[in-house]
This record gives C-alpha cells, structure tokens and sequence, in this order.
C-alpha cells in the first residue's frame, strides 16, 4: 500500500531545505520517500499531542519532519522540515 507525498506550501519547504547542509538533504529525501511505503511501521515517527500544525512527526537526525496522513486518499501532506532546535 503506497501513499502519494504532497507538500502544503512549496515555498515554505524550500526555505526549509535550503537550511539544511546537502549530505543530510540526500537523507531527508530518502526517509521522505520510505515514508509513502511504510509509514505505520516506521519506528521514528511519533504521534503529536497538543501541536497544532500537524499530527505526526518523523525524526531524522536532529531534524524532523511534519506531516499529516489522509487513511481514506492514501496521501501524506508535509508541512515543514525543521531542526528540532527550531520546531520545540
């Protein structure tokens, strides 16, 4: 069961990835793409409480990616890409 990745603000994103050195962009990327196969089995993402951007979050490194699921249109919309120093 694969899910499709959608962005929610394109330019929002882009400032974020423009923050974030190359070799660790190359990463980001790949987990962002794991995401839409395995996303429940993934041990790094964690459920958000009392957040009110997104519902879940998926940890690489020290950034994290925001990202909400829709179960019924099999998609995953992502928010931000932020260093935890910047999202907490």
């Amino acid at each position: 069961m694969e899910y499709k990745i959608y962005f929610s603000n394109e330019k929002i994103i882009n400032k974020d990835f423009s923050k974030i050195p190359k070799k660790k962009l190359d990463i980001i990327f790949q987990k962002i793409e794991s995401l839409s196969k395995l996303w429940i089995e993934n041990a790094q993402i964690k459920k958000l409480n009392n957040y009110n951007l997104c519902d879940y979050r998926l940890r690489v490194w020290d950034f994290r990616i925001l990202f909400d699921i829709d179960i019924d249109k099999k998609e995953i919309i992502i928010f931000r890409v932020l260093h935890r120093s910047k999202l907490y």
